[in-house]
């Protein structure tokens, strides 16, 4: 079942776009950018989590290489949509929340829209029970805890 097809695939990209049935572009994207933006903010919690003081904003950094790496994606996906690195990438959920969107002009299976968006979906909560578990614990804890017993002892006598 063809749920997003557009079957004049290769030709006028806004033709395209028009014959898209309104539904499921109302249904869809909105589910997509949702997600995405719920995955970013856990990305970027889990990240600042461990950058741990204010002077400290190298970590913080990766997350707008994140952001970055899928805008840029996004706008190669919508002028190579047959690239292979599309075909897997549109998989890959750090950077699905925009490919989808941009390729459903030309032309998406309904099998592929579902399993990018459960992917999304199943990446999103992961990431975020993830972030909450890491947020309830303090990070000096976690440092101690991996640290030598003796070290430990001393730290913990000296109020470090």
């Amino acid at each position: 079942m063809n749920l997003i097809y557009c079957p004049n695939f290769g030709g006028n990209y806004i033709q395209n776009v028009t014959q898209l049935p309104l539904q499921n572009l109302i249904l869809f994207i909105p589910l997509f950018f949702i997600f995405g933006f719920l995955l970013n903010g856990a990305i970027t919690t889990l990240l600042g989590i461990y950058s741990g003081n204010k002077n400290s904003n190298h970590l913080m950094f990766l997350s707008n290489i994140f952001n970055f790496a899928s805008i840029y994606f996004a706008m190669f996906a919508a002028t190579n949509p047959d690239h292979v690195a599309v075909l897997y990438g549109k998989y890959i959920p750090f950077v699905s929340y925009l490919t989808i969107p941009t390729l459903l002009p030309y032309g998406l299976h309904l099998t592929e829209l579902l399993l990018a968006l459960f992917i999304l979906i199943l990446s999103t909560i992961g990431i975020m029970v993830l972030s909450a578990k890491v947020y309830k614990k303090p990070f000096s804890l976690q440092v101690i805890k991996m640290l030598p017993k003796k070290l430990t002892d001393y730290l913990k006598e000296h109020d470090v």
